[in-house]
């Protein structure tokens, strides 16, 4: 062990490294964001001003920006030179477990209890587009290197592709406690294996039928279309 950090009253929920890794922020049920000189072992800064725990933690891509989210529903970017709180992000309801930039860090996405994700302009400190679609909290993010797409987990078993500039998902991904997995797409599309095909079902009027009547919805084509690359980023890879 090089270092024990202790100060933080209560469980320590979330930690994250600054980019060059000579810094940590640690989010705490006391409801503050505590950031680490870790060459010292020491306290730079006390981040207060949630009203509940920390559940999550980021630096943004240059270092000189923290977002922390917390149970109180809101989303803090801080200033890491000075500790100084820049925006406070609301909209939320409920907890907020997920916090992601974007490469460029002028984007910031948050999930939360409410089973949304928010995306936010990071100099003027509000919302861009809202992600609506999960029925549970939403629990992690991750940004694709382009910046394009954004992934989001929730507790209600699934994953989801979003196109962040329309806010449409692309796909969604479910595993089931069987083994089976299923991509479908918002046109009815879907590929799986075979457990996870047995899962589905058509409606038609009042009744329910199950998806092997149907074949022509089984399109793994479709779902590899809705999952391509941006024609953007096809072309760059064609270039020599």
């Amino acid at each position: 062990v090089e270092h024990t950090l202790a100060g933080q009253d209560g469980a320590v929920l979330a930690v994250a490294y600054r980019g060059h890794g000579q810094q940590l922020a640690s989010g705490a049920q006391d409801g503050t964001v505590r950031l680490w000189a870790l060459g010292r072992g020491q306290v730079v800064h006390t981040l207060a001003g949630h009203d509940g725990a920390v559940l999550a933690v980021a630096y943004r891509g240059d270092g000189q920006q923290l977002a922390s989210g917390a149970q109180d529903g809101t989303v803090r970017l801080w200033a890491v030179a000075n500790g100084q709180v820049e925006h406070t992000l609301a909209g939320h309801d409920g907890t907020v477990w997920a916090v992601a930039y974007r490469g460029d860090g002028q984007q910031l996405a948050s999930g939360a209890q409410d089973g949304t994700v928010r995306l936010w302009a990071v100099g003027r400190g509000q919302v861009v587009r809202v992600l609506q679609g999960s029925t549970g909290a939403v629990k992690a993010l991750a940004w694709s290197p382009d910046g394009q797409r954004l992934v989001s987990t929730s507790t209600d078993g699934t994953m989801r592709l979003w196109d962040t500039a329309s806010g449409r998902c692309l796909v969604t991904l479910y595993q089931f406690a069987d083994g089976g997995w299923l991509a479908l797409t918002p046109q009815g599309r879907y590929t799986g294996n075979a457990l996870g095909t047995r899962h589905v079902t058509l409606a038609h009027g009042w009744a329910l039928y199950p998806a092997a009547m149907f074949p022509m919805f089984d399109d793994p084509e479709a779902v590899r279309a809705a999952l391509a690359l941006s024609p953007a980023r096809r072309r760059r890879q064609r270039q020599p």
